[in-house]
């Protein structure tokens, strides 16, 4: 008796998995710097700061990977014959860390004002 075979997993799907959670490293990496920056030296990252530019850059670039993340996750799971667990995965891995950047900038407007 020879067991069936499953399908294998979904190239998309290992993609969106592998950069939704790189771009998150990459995002609380970012947030401990900042925060370890203000800490530190309390006037180190106001508006015309090269750094506070430099990191906010970084930040986009997390966020336009994580919405890749999901583009690809969206995609592998329109894919026959293919598993689809990393799909899923880097989906929800990547709609958590927009919900989460989303909530820091909505949390920093309100303390702000």
């Amino acid at each position: 008796m020879t067991s069936p075979t499953l399908p294998p997993y979904s190239g998309l799907g290992i993609a969106s998995f592998a950069v939704s959670l790189i771009a998150a490293v990459l995002t609380l990496v970012l947030i401990g710097v900042c925060a370890a920056l203000v800490y530190s030296q309390p006037d180190s990252l106001d508006d015309d700061s090269p750094l506070a530019m430099l990191v906010g850059m970084a930040m986009m670039v997390g966020v336009f990977a994580e919405l890749a993340a999901a583009a690809l996750g969206i995609g592998s799971l329109f894919q026959r014959d293919r598993r689809k667990l990393y799909g899923v995965l880097g989906l929800i891995f990547a709609i958590a860390t927009l919900v989460g950047v989303a909530a820091l900038i909505v949390f920093g407007l309100i303390q702000g004002s």
